[in-house]
């Protein structure tokens, strides 16, 4: 299934923990962030793509980006990210918290240095593109998936713009692009292309970024 050992005793604790959706989200990240560091693209799509049992509320099992980011929207709701310290400044909140208290340990595990900021807005894009992949599935016409860090770069002059970078890179590789080889976006390049361009004019519209 292309996910190491470690990482399917991790997720399998992770999903049985009490906490909820926000702990499976916040390790969800983390061996995401993982899995796109070693160029693992086949476990990032297992990762992604397992389907998480029955919740309380009886729904039917959904895709882990699907109940992860559903998890990680109540908590968008509650406000829950922007009353911690020094959060209310941020423009999304909840993506600089997990950038955050995930830094320490990935950086560690994989000796990234500064490549650790590249790693993580590589990986919130696919997540963010994947969810709404699935979505717009469901929900034709509409498209939507979860904005992180990467919204607002290239937009305020901070650096270069990962986004855009990432479909470049997309664009120049074709269907051998390894995320496409890996199954995601049903390994088809218009269908990315399409989700991507789409999502890219979603973004320019969010008001707070």
């Amino acid at each position: 299934n292309g996910l190491s050992p470690d990482s399917q005793m991790a997720l399998s604790h992770a999903l049985a923990r009490p906490l909820g959706l926000n702990c499976v989200g916040t390790q969800l990240h983390c061996l995401c962030t993982r899995a796109v560091s070693a160029r693992n693209y086949t476990g990032l799509s297992t990762l992604l793509m397992t389907k998480l049992g029955r919740n309380a509320a009886g729904r039917d099992p959904q895709e882990a980006v699907i109940s992860t980011v559903e998890g990680m929207l109540e908590l968008d709701r509650l406000g829950f990210f922007k009353r911690l310290p020094g959060y209310d400044k941020y423009y999304i909140p909840r993506s600089e918290y997990l950038f955050k208290s995930l830094q320490p340990e990935i950086e560690d595990l994989l000796f990234l240095g500064n490549g650790y900021e590249e790693l993580f807005d590589r990986f919130e894009i696919l997540y963010a593109l994947v969810y709404a992949d699935i979505d717009q599935s469901r929900k034709p016409g509409f498209i939507w998936g979860p904005p992180g860090r990467f919204g607002w770069k290239g937009r305020h002059g901070v650096g270069p713009n990962p986004y855009n970078a990432l479909l470049r890179e997309a664009t120049q590789q074709g269907s051998s692009w390894p995320p496409l080889k890996s199954g995601l976006f049903a390994g088809s390049i218009d269908r990315f292309k399409e989700v991507a361009t789409a999502y890219g004019e979603e973004i320019k519209k969010f008001p707070w970024l």
